[in-house]
């Protein structure tokens, strides 16, 4: 085998790896930076990942502090009340305040789903790699 052959097999091959979690497909730039089940979020997004953080958030505002009204509208869609509620989840967890789900702001709500929902779906959907008990993002 030929080294340009070589090459290709092996880029094929890297090619063919996959991801065990999806990066959002309308994600900011810092999506793809971000080593978390849910990428790095921030406003302008767009998908199912925003969603889950939507979800979250509603959580976090209802059953975990009653802070960070009002209650958001779980659409995908990360815009203004979303990016408020997060700079104000950021805000009572004494995180970088940027409005965007990043890495450490996961992890902080992950140690809160953790310790009120450690059993629930929400739970496996934003900490987990996998959707199921494994690996954890704390």
């Amino acid at each position: 085998m030929s080294r340009s052959q070589s090459l290709l097999a092996a880029a094929a091959v890297a090619a063919a790896v996959v991801v065990p979690f999806a990066i959002p497909t309308t994600a900011s730039a810092a999506s793809s930076s971000c080593a978390t089940p849910l990428g790095c979020l921030a406003p302008g997004d767009s998908s199912g990942f925003v969603k889950i953080w939507q979800e979250d958030l509603n959580f976090y505002m209802t059953i975990g502090t009653g802070q960070c009204r009002p209650t958001l509208t779980e659409d995908g869609i990360y815009g203004s009340l979303t990016t408020n509620a997060t700079r104000c989840f950021q805000t009572l967890q004494g995180d970088g305040v940027d409005g965007i789900a990043g890495m450490q702001t996961q992890i902080s709500m992950c140690k809160i789903l953790q310790t009120l929902a450690p059993t629930s779906a929400i739970y496996y959907q934003t900490c987990t790699f996998t959707g199921a008990p494994g690996t954890v993002l704390v």
